[in-house]
């Protein structure tokens, strides 16, 4: 999760504080980066892997509505299932933090 988290402040950086779309977006910006570039961002071998959490092997879900505020914590991506009841989910700045179910809510009400 925190090469996605990398990669998405390289996104915005690049595109005038603009965030992506979607992960199609994402993952097209990524396929035009050089492997070195990649290699940067912890991200070797195949890409789409990089879109999927190791943990509950679903991809990572990104909230494309949500526009980061500075100063706010935000969450950009979280983990669909998780493991053990706790989720990952990670930040505009790219700091990951893994919660409880109730602190999922908090952060994602709309989540289902």
């Amino acid at each position: 999760m925190k090469s996605v988290s990398l990669l998405y402040g390289k996104y915005q950086q690049q595109n005038k504080g603009q965030v992506p779309p979607n992960v199609e977006a994402l993952k097209q910006f990524a396929k035009n980066k050089s492997a070195d570039e990649l290699k940067a961002f912890g991200v070797e071998g195949d890409l789409e892997q990089l879109f999927i959490s190791p943990r509950d092997n679903e991809p990572f879900v990104y909230r494309s509505k949500v526009q980061p505020v500075p100063g706010q914590r935000v969450v950009i991506f979280y983990e669909k299932t998780g493991k053990s009841g706790k989720r990952f989910v990670s930040y505009p700045e790219g700091s990951i933090e893994e919660v409880d179910e109730a602190r999922f809510k908090q952060l994602v009400p709309e989540a289902p």
